[in-house]
């Protein structure tokens, strides 16, 4: 990803309402595409389990387990390859969306420090890490069932069509995607402002939430909090870098009667929980403000 292109398109958007909720989509648009890609390869994979089933080839116990384990970490890999490029862009756009959205003007030595942050890079690699680990997670264990009915004799040609079947609706359907793609285009856009903020000199920032009135989330007792730019900037961090999965342990998100118990937390409380930049819950509209 060129991020000196990106800054510059950064000068472009600025002025206009960040559309982090259109990124989130495409993110999520983009993870469809990939997936159907993923499905064209399993297509053919099928259709030799298929002639398998109907006795049109030899079956070689061992050969051909090894061949089912090269296919599916092939595939596997192939969807990670094919998100990294799109990822990678869709999530720099949201980070220069942030960039413009302080309204700092863009010195070279601002662009140099930004450049070397990387935070949306490591975001991207993120998304793919979370791809990945999904599918090894929930998909592969389906595979491997399936394979394992065929081998035991315990399936058809058509109970195998549908187990394909049901494989391929997780795949496509599940709700995750679109709650990863709202979060990671919020995370870099939110990100960017604080690193613009950081490497500005700026010391505290402000929750803020475009939306009037009550939201019924967490954000309702954390909009108009102000907090240090360092102690976000090392959450962050933790965050960028951590394993698919481990940002629950740094940044968990309350739910149920602890978002009522949320109003009765000091600023320097919300700090320790990590609980400091947005998003605070999927498809969140709170956002960072920079205070001089």
């Amino acid at each position: 990803m060129n991020l000196s292109m990106l800054y510059k398109l950064a000068d472009a958007v600025k002025g206009m309402s960040p559309e982090v909720e259109t990124l989130s989509f495409t993110l999520h648009s983009t993870w469809m595409a990939a997936s159907e890609s993923f499905l064209e390869a399993f297509d053919k994979f099928k259709l030799f389990e298929v002639d398998l089933l109907e006795g049109k080839v030899t079956y070689n116990a061992a050969l051909y387990s090894s061949i089912r384990n090269i296919e599916v970490s092939k595939l596997t890999y192939e969807l990670g390859t094919q998100l990294t490029t799109p990822v990678e862009d869709i999530l720099g756009l949201a980070y220069a969306s942030g960039v413009a959205e302080t309204g700092i003007a863009m010195t070279a030595g601002l662009v140099d420090k930004l450049r070397d942050d990387l935070s949306a890079n490591r975001l991207a690699l993120q998304v793919v890490g979370y791809a990945t680990a999904y599918f090894e997670r929930f998909v592969d264990p389906l595979i491997y069932k399936a394979f394992g009915m065929i081998d035991a004799g315990e399936v058809s040609p058509t109970t195998f069509k549908n187990i394909y079947a049901g494989i391929i609706h997780k795949i496509k359907s599940d709700n995750y995607w679109k709650i990863l793609g709202s979060v990671f285009a919020s995370r870099a856009f939110n990100f960017a402002i604080l690193d613009v903020g950081y490497y500005s000199g700026y010391k505290q920032y402000e929750i803020v939430n475009p939306r009037e009135g009550f939201t019924g989330s967490v954000c309702d007792w954390i909009i108009g909090r102000t907090f240090p730019i360092d102690k976000a900037i090392a959450i962050a961090y933790s965050l960028e870098t951590s394993a698919p999965g481990g940002d629950k342990l740094i940044y968990p998100w309350p739910a149920g009667k602890d978002i009522i118990e949320a109003e009765k937390l000091t600023d320097e409380q919300f700090i320790d929980l990590g609980l400091i930049i947005p998003p605070f819950h999927p498809h969140c509209k709170s956002q960072i403000a920079l205070l001089a």
